[in-house]
């Protein structure tokens, strides 16, 4: 990740991880390398019902916006728990599968960009 945005030369990068690469964005930014916000499409760091790697959240110091499937790796009831537990963290569902970035690119794709235009990465 750090090698990816320095060749990229963004300052401060808006990042989308999908799965597995939801807990590599949060680390990244969790970290303290800049970036202007995270997009985390069907991943947490957490397990169904809560684990030590959730403070992760309380160190990533940019905006995070959480996207989860109704049919996809986490069971609803673990997802609606862990925005319990989490209320500042914006959460969309999809009605797709764990794939929604190929069920539905246009609104995976509109929000990315909405939530870009507010982040305003560089």
């Amino acid at each position: 990740m750090v090698a990816a945005v320095h060749w990229s030369g963004a300052k401060r990068p808006l990042l989308v991880g999908a799965s597995w690469g939801v807990k590599i964005a949060l680390v990244y930014a969790a970290r303290g390398f800049p970036c202007a916000g995270i997009v985390c499409v069907d991943g947490m760091a957490n397990g169904d019902s809560g684990s030590p790697h959730e403070d992760v959240y309380d160190r990533v110091p940019c905006p995070i916006h959480l996207v989860i499937t109704e049919r996809g790796v986490y069971p609803p009831s673990g997802a609606e728990a862990f925005a319990r537990r989490h209320p500042q963290l914006p959460l969309t569902w999809f009605p797709t599968t764990h794939g929604v970035e190929e069920e539905a690119p246009a609104e995976l794709a509109a929000l990315i960009l909405a939530f870009a235009a507010e982040a305003q990465p560089e």
